[in-house]
């Protein structure tokens, strides 16, 4: 079994790791899996010298996250960043500040506007 302690309301730590997140205890889950611990180990998570709550298998905790969809907090399927489009929003996002500051992708694309050369 392994034994995890939580942290404030953002952080848990096991095992030497530690991660901070919105659901620190599924977050955990995630990271242990990922080094190669065993998805059926169970955890024990304690607060403040009590116990906390008790994961029956890590692995299963480890596909969960929480959404609240107005009628209070609910769990559901986790999906990585990039499952959710996050690392090509994040992308547009960066494309958009360059446009809005006049800036292009490459110094070729630069120089045809005008940009970067001596007046």
């Amino acid at each position: 079994m392994i034994k995890a302690w939580l942290i404030g309301t953002d952080r848990a730590e096991a095992c030497g790791f530690r991660v901070r997140a919105r659901t620190p205890v599924l977050a955990l889950c995630r990271a242990l899996i990922a080094e190669g611990y065993d998805p059926n180990e169970r955890m024990e998570v304690w607060r403040g010298g009590q116990p906390a709550l008790c994961v029956r298998a890590i692995g299963e905790a480890a596909q969960l996250d929480v959404a609240d969809d107005g009628n209070g907090l609910r769990f559901r399927r986790y999906r990585s960043p990039a499952e959710k489009g996050l690392d090509k929003a994040v992308r547009s996002a960066a494309g958009a500040r360059k446009r809005r500051a006049g800036m292009r992708d490459t110094p070729d694309a630069n120089k045809r506007m005008g940009e970067g050369t001596a007046p």
